[in-house]
């Protein structure tokens, strides 16, 4: 998958989890809510089976049953409501750790 199609369907999850429950609950803890999104962009781009693990200090590790382990630290990320700059950064993250 090359990083284009990746900020697609990031841009077109990014609008719909924003319109969710989920984000309603969360939309003021900024870490928490770039986990649960991050969570569900995985599951969007055909990682359904995906685990979200929180090892604290705003570092998190996505396992998933194909045998992918991702640590992530969402501390020191753009905040969530940058929208752009952070589908570029979790695209670029997920270009480099499981799709080269």
């Amino acid at each position: 998958m090359v990083i284009s199609q990746i900020k697609t369907s990031l841009d077109q999850e990014y609008d719909l989890f924003t319109q969710s429950q989920s984000y309603q609950l969360y939309k003021n803890s900024e870490i928490p809510l770039k986990a649960l999104f991050f969570s569900e962009a995985l599951k969007s781009l055909k990682y359904p089976h995906s685990h979200l693990i929180p090892l604290g200090g705003g570092i998190y590790k996505f396992m998933n049953f194909n045998n992918f382990e991702l640590d992530v630290n969402l501390f020191d990320t753009p905040q969530f409501k940058n929208k752009t700059g952070f589908i570029n950064w979790i695209s670029e993250t997920l270009h480099k750790n499981i799709y080269s």
